[in-house]
């Protein structure tokens, strides 16, 4: 064996170099993964979150969502142990989380919230998330909560194509506000960053007509670059790197900007006479948003410049005093009563 290893060296020299090239190259790689997942035990900060069992559930639809009842959910620092929150959520029978407003009866318009952990209110009490808030500054409006952990433009596209909201909303006309953050570009492309917990989510293929066709999950809908992206996911390496793929540019962002048409035209069918807002958040990717919504005629709340409170340094959750502000600048803006 030695010997045949020897004389193809011999015979192909650049081509054994070039394989020993790689195979050092593959050595490093492997060493400094070692050493980053060494040096992970010594951070300050890692996330440990204890979830009832019967938390997560997923629709018939394949779409995530939390379990009806309560859950008391606690997330901690596992370095310090320190206590980042610790709440209850309460679910309806419908799957979607409690807003527990007063004087429903008088109500006789909806705001339906979609979106992320952003629109769920992640680490905040029921009677602390942005649609109790807005709910509580208005007499005409029952808000709705329809939003979830990790959920992107891809998850709220199969809620508009195949819930029906008409059994939880009971009003005939009103709104909806999709809140948008960066991350959401990212799960729509199903990068890297995200593909630990989004490979089972819908997959939606966009045609050459620019339209986007639901393809199941990430997984089954492009297997192969699916589980190389969950692989190359675990990599202490690429995580240090801050290493991401695809990247995001100007053609990624006109996408997520044809998914939140895409929504729009759906929420249309449902609710033909009733207005769809996009709430901006934050972000390095949203300025670059707002020129695409604005060709494409879609009403927007640019909140991009607004201070905001957060949980806590290691969580950049909304605090319930910056729900409380932004559905305060909701109310005005909107002028709802």
């Amino acid at each position: 064996m030695i010997n045949t290893l020897l004389k193809f060296g011999q015979k192909y020299p650049r081509t054994t170099a070039f394989i020993w090239g790689i195979v050092f190259c593959l050595i490093i790689i492997l060493l400094v993964e070692f050493i980053l997942r060494t040096l992970h035990a010594s951070q300050s900060y890692e996330a440990s979150f204890t979830y009832p069992a019967t938390y997560h559930t997923r629709d018939q639809f394949g779409i995530r969502k939390a379990a009806p009842g309560q859950h008391h959910v606690i997330l901690k620092n596992k370095i310090s142990n320190e206590v980042i929150y610790d709440v209850t959520y309460s679910i309806n029978p419908n799957g979607s989380r409690v807003t527990p407003i007063k004087n429903i009866s008088s109500r006789d318009k909806f705001v339906l919230f979609l979106g992320c952990s952003f629109t769920y209110g992640e680490g905040v009490e029921d009677n602390q998330t942005l649609p109790y808030y807005l709910g509580s500054y208005t007499k005409e409006y029952q808000p709705y909560n329809f939003g979830f952990h990790g959920h992107g433009p891809f998850d709220i596209l199969a809620q508009l194509e195949n819930i029906d909201f008409k059994h939880e909303i009971k009003e005939p006309n009103g709104i909806v506000i999709y809140s948008f953050i960066d991350d959401h570009v990212e799960r729509m492309l199903g990068s890297i960053k995200v593909m630990q917990w989004k490979v089972a989510d819908p997959y939606y293929q966009q045609t050459t007509l620019g339209k986007f066709k639901r393809k199941e999950t990430f997984l089954t809908g492009r297997p192969l670059e699916t589980i190389f992206y969950y692989v190359l996911s675990k990599s202490k390496l690429l995580q240090a790197l801050k290493f991401n793929w695809p990247g995001v540019h100007q053609p990624q962002i006109k996408q997520a900007a044809e998914s939140i048409r895409q929504m729009k035209d759906k929420f249309s069918l449902k609710y033909p006479h009733s207005s769809f807002y996009v709430l901006l958040y934050p972000g390095e990717f949203t300025q670059h948003l707002i020129p695409f919504l604005d060709q494409m005629n879609i009403k927007y709340l640019d909140y991009t410049k607004e201070p905001f409170d957060y949980l806590n340094k290691n969580d950049q959750h909304p605090s319930a005093m910056a729900y409380k502000k932004i559905a305060t600048k909701i109310t005005r803006d909107l002028n709802l009563k």
